[in-house]
This record gives structure tokens, sequence and C-alpha cells, in this order.
């Protein structure tokens, strides 16, 4: 329990620099629409080889039930072999590579701070920038300026209400696991990064501060990633190019970002795509939207390539939403019997075993988390050895570990203890504690259990509002605990 991690996931990441670069703040307005039976899949054919797939465009995020796939869409899945990604990020291993590339490629050397990079303007702008976002700078001085941009831009995405696991392709991942498919993927996280890496210095900190004023001047509901949202649910190609390159004009100083991004990138994917297709298999390929249009987007190169393209009406949504006012409907149980108690996720839990050594033996700490954009949701329980466990046993020794926990929360979190309260968890007692420092809010349950210690919480990151949507979240997932009977 550190604080907040330093990394956002890639994969949202590619989809930012995406929107927040190529598209820019243009203050150019997509006209208001619906959404429509215009739905963004189409089904390619190769007269001469025989080669058919079908093609997806995404958004990485979503916010409610407006961004529920299409039945079409799931239809078309079910009638492949196999689900092919920008990049699986529903891999475990992947996301291990994610970290490890991300530290690699996205930290300065040690000793210099970001600050030491900036114009005094600018480092005016990020202070004002982590401010105005309820963080504290010190979240980003580590960074290098392109991964300082993406990480400011994910963290403002997700207090706008957006989140990743209501985005196309984790529900897309969600049914390609209940239909048993097997997810390939076009790129690599490296390859992704290199994009970013390669940059040159002057350009990632013009990058920086286009996304720090994107933060600081977007009107509610006039981002850029709320108008590519709106153009998305319009179904209109000239809609999401206008939204993706409107800012070229202005600034050509990103062209080569754009070129970077999207061009050479469509590229490569199609070289992909046909290599996966010579193995025989029906493919359902799933990849941003804003790679699609354009002289150079995949459309235009498939046609090139000799492919027809037929494209898909929509069905209407899929019955079970994904809804932010209905949380629960989609959570997934957990029910540890070893451990004796069974809680619910907003998705899949990551399960994280780890062993420290101690003069009594070997302490087993076991945590599952759910991590999103702007919000944790965590469950740690401790084992301890045997010699130990018989003085867990005494109430006195117990309040003194609780206490212990709590100051640990405070010390490690770098922060201010604002509750700590007596109260009862499922007919047992428990402490409620809450904890607050320049950039997160912790707050939760530390509890004995069949001689275990838990520690049962919630991590808010950034500015909390008064009809804050993750307050209904912390709710659902206090309230869910049980203890096994």
């Amino acid at each position: 329990m550190e604080g907040v991690s330093m990394f956002v996931r890639v994969g949202s990441w590619v989809c930012l620099f995406c929107v927040l670069v190529c598209c820019g703040c243009t203050g150019q307005q997509t006209r208001t629409v619906k959404r429509t039976e215009r739905i963004f899949l189409w089904k390619a054919n190769h007269p001469k080889t025989g080669h058919q797939f079908y093609l997806f465009g995404t958004i990485h995020v979503g916010r409610g039930k407006a961004f529920r796939l299409d039945r079409a869409v799931v239809k078309a899945l079910s009638e492949t072999d196999e689900l092919v990604v920008e990049v699986d990020t529903s891999d475990q291993k992947s996301k291990k590579h994610r970290d490890r590339y991300a530290k690699k490629y996205g930290l300065l050397p040690p000793g210099t701070s970001l600050r030491s990079l900036l114009s005094k303007k600018a480092n005016k702008l990020l202070t004002k920038t982590t401010q105005s976002m309820g963080l504290a700078p010190s979240l980003v001085l580590r960074m290098r300026p392109w991964m300082a941009a993406l990480t400011l831009s994910a963290f403002q995405m997700g207090l706008d209400g957006f989140r990743s696991n209501e985005g196309k392709e984790s529900q897309l991942f969600r049914l390609a696991q209940k239909y048993k498919k097997p997810i390939r993927s076009l790129e690599t996280v490296e390859s992704q990064l290199s994009i970013f890496s390669s940059l040159k210095r002057k350009l990632q900190i013009a990058f920086l501060v286009r996304s720090m004023l994107e933060i600081t001047k977007a009107r509610p509901g006039k981002s850029t990633l709320s108008e590519l949202a709106r153009a998305y649910l319009g179904g209109h190609l000239k809609d999401i190019e206008r939204t993706t390159t409107a800012d070229l004009s202005s600034y050509p100083e990103f062209r080569p970002l754009f070129e970077a991004l999207l061009d050479t990138r469509n590229v490569r994917m199609i070289k992909s795509i046909k290599k996966l297709l010579t193995r025989q298999k029906r493919l359902f390929v799933a990849v941003g939207v804003g790679h699609f249009p354009g002289k150079k987007g995949l459309l235009a190169l498939l046609k090139k390539e000799g492919y027809t393209l037929q494209r898909s009406k929509g069905l209407g949504p899929i019955d079970t939403p994904v809804e932010r006012s209905k949380p629960g409907a989609q959570w997934v149980s957990l029910n540890d019997t070893s451990r004796g108690f069974s809680v619910r996720f907003p998705k899949t839990p990551n399960k994280v075993p780890r062993l420290v050594r101690s003069q009594a033996g070997q302490i087993a700490i076991l945590t599952y988390e759910s991590k999103d954009l702007v919000f944790h949701h965590y469950v740690t329980a401790t084992q301890y050895p045997p010699q130990m466990e018989v003085a867990m046993m005494k109430p006195a020794i117990q309040e003194r570990v609780l206490l212990g926990t709590i100051a640990l929360w405070v010390r490690n979190a770098r922060g201010k203890l604002l509750k700590r309260e007596k109260v009862m968890l499922d007919g047992q007692p428990a402490y409620f504690v809450r904890v607050k420092n320049a950039s997160t809010l912790f707050e939760g349950y530390v509890f004995f259990h069949k001689r275990r210690l838990f520690q049962f919480f919630v991590l808010y990151i950034g500015r909390i509002a008064k009809d804050d949507h993750r307050k209904r979240q912390a709710k659902m997932f206090f309230r869910s605990f049980r203890f096994a009977k």
C-alpha cells in the first residue's frame, strides 16, 4: 500500500496518445448525436485468396449503457475462431511486460526531475493541472514528458467517468473468455512504447503542454475524448477523421507523431493480419477506430490489397449492460473458502501472493486487487506462522496488530489519519479507517478473522466530487463482503 501506482495501463496510454495528440483539443465540435444503427464493423473478403475476416473499430474506454457492444458485433465474434487486438491487455504476462517496459522507457534517469526539463511557464501549468485534479505534482516528476502527459490524461479520463472495463476491448475480452476463443495480438507492448520513447524531447514537452491545456481548459462534456465518444456513437467515419486530424493544421509539429502512431502502424497491422490469415483461421480483428479513416487508414489499405468491404448494420445493444448506475449487475463474485470470506469485485481481480520471512517463520500474504484508472479495490489476507497464530488469539495482541497496521497505512501513504472508528462488519468487530494524502484517499476495514489479519479497502485517486460515481462503487464493494458461515 504505497500510494498511487506510477503506471497506468499502457493500452489506455495508446488510446489517449491518439486522442490527445492526433486529435488535440481543437474546440471544433462534432454535432450532438445519439447511438445509431451505424456501427464500425466490416466484413472483409479477398476474392482471389478467399480470406475473410471481421474488422471492428473500437474505443478503448466507455461510460454508461451507450457503450455496450452491439448484438451484430457479438454475433460476428461468435462466428469466428480467434479474437485479434492491438495488444492483449487481459493477459497477466502482458501486464508484467507493460510494467517492466514502462519503467524502462518512461522514467527519467535517477536524479533528474521533470521540473528541470520544463520552462517556468510550463512548470506553473504542471502545478495548476495537478492541483485541479487533486493530485500531487510529485506523482509525475520522475516521468519523461510523454509518460507524464499520458498519465495525467488517463487520470483525468477516469475522473470524467470513463472506465477501461467499459471499453469495447474489455467487453470483447470477456466474451472471448466466455466463448473460449484464443486472443492474438497484432503488436507488442515494446513496439508501442518505442513510438513514445523515440520522440525528441522538444516534441515530448510540446505534447505534455498540449495535454495539460486540454485538462485545464476543457469545459464539461467538451473534452477531446468526449468529442471522439460522440463521433463514435454517431457512426460517421468523417466525424472520426475530423476529430482525429483537425489539430494538425494548427500544430503541424505533431504530424510526425500522427504518422508514427497511425499511418506507420496501419501498414504493420495489415501485414500482421495477412500473416494470421495464412493459418486459415476465421478472425475477428478489433483495433482503435482512429486507425480506420483516411487515405492511409486501414479501410483504404485493405481496398488497395484487393479486399472488398461490407459494412454491417447494428442490431441494437446487448441485453446485459455495463452501467455505472447499476454497478453490481456486472460484478464478479469471489468466494475464498480457505480464508472464509466472499466479496464482489467490479471485474475479475488479480491474485498476488507474497511471502515475508520472520523470526517465527514465513508470513503468507495474499492480495486480491482490481484496478481501474482512478479507483482500486483490495482485499489482503495475512496468514501468520503457527507460533505467531497462538499469540494472535489474544485480544490484546490483536488490538496492537490492528493499530500497528493502521499506523502503517498512514506511514506508507505519507498521509493523515482522517478517521479510525470501531464498527461491526458482517457481525464481527473491525476498524473503519480513512487516510488521505495529497493525491489519494484510502478507506476501508482492518480486522481479524480465523487468526488472519484482513485489510479490505478502496483507493481513490485524484479529486472526489460530491456526486462521485466511485462512492457508489465503494458502498457496493463494502456491502458485498461476507464471512463464511
